[in-house]
């Protein structure tokens, strides 16, 4: 039976487009070492662990590469195969699948990372948690300061009025927060 039978014409494409010019980068130890233990400070990168024959880890795999599309130029993407590389696997102390690390800005090495302990494995998720794990540019504004930062400054300013506990005004906040050309709060 074909493959692509039972796949949409944009799924094919995107298929297609991801053998082509792949997102993710396939991580051996020799790269892991390279890329991640020895990055710099002002990169984020997030690396999923996996198994192939890992039922989650195979719905997580179109997923991961939308997120690599979504965060390309703001955090990389890798992957480790975890039956292929069994040691580097086991020297990073990986024991079960998927296990989704961040290794942030502002570190080094890959003995500094944060887990993503998230129930869903979808784009949104995960593309708001590694929002989460930049550095923000937001200033909080208040009351008191509202005045002298917003209204007598000479640069225009994108001011978010939002209740926390509202998703939609929390993923504009998400979105805006990396923001270097507009001062947002």
């Amino acid at each position: 039976m074909c493959g692509f039978c039972y796949m949409h014409s944009s799924q094919i494409m995107e298929y297609i487009e991801d053998i082509l010019n792949p997102k993710v980068v396939a991580l051996d130890l020799d790269l892991f070492t390279t890329l991640i233990a020895q990055r710099s400070k002002d990169e984020l990168w997030l690396v999923d662990f996996f198994a192939p024959w890992c039922g989650p880890c195979q719905q997580l795999a179109p997923e991961w590469r939308r997120v690599a599309k979504r965060l390309n130029g703001t955090a990389r993407l890798g992957s480790v195969d975890c039956v292929e590389h069994q040691q580097l696997c086991s020297s990073q102390s990986v024991s079960g699948y998927p296990t989704i690390r961040a290794y942030p800005v502002g570190k080094t090495g890959s003995s500094m990372y944060s887990t993503y302990n998230g129930w869903f494995r979808n784009v949104q998720s995960l593309v708001g948690w590694a929002y989460q794990l930049l550095p923000s540019s937001v200033t909080i504004i208040t009351k008191q300061n509202f005045r002298d930062k917003v209204l007598r400054s000479e640069d225009p300013w994108v001011v978010d009025f939002y209740a926390p506990c509202v998703v939609p005004a929390k993923h504009t906040c998400l979105t805006l927060k990396n923001s270097k050309d507009v001062p947002v709060a």
